[in-house]
């Protein structure tokens, strides 16, 4: 992987370990063991699925000739 593109997801996942830490991340009043995980799986479908999906289009066009 390229120098630049490892730069900035060590920027990304700096920045929300600090936001994370700072405003108490999954700890929030009145919020309970079952928001957590609903957080945590919206993200993970948000990384793992929808954003690869945006992208096949972009891959199908390369392919033809």
């Amino acid at each position: 992987m390229k120098p630049g593109i490892l730069a900035i997801i060590g920027i990304f996942v700096i920045f929300a370990a600090l936001e994370a830490l700072r405003t108490g991340l999954l700890r929030k009043p009145g919020q309970r063991r079952r928001d957590g995980w609903v957080e945590i799986v919206s993200s993970l479908s948000l990384v793992l699925l929808t954003q690869p999906l945006v992208h096949i289009p972009r891959f199908a066009n390369r392919a033809k000739p």
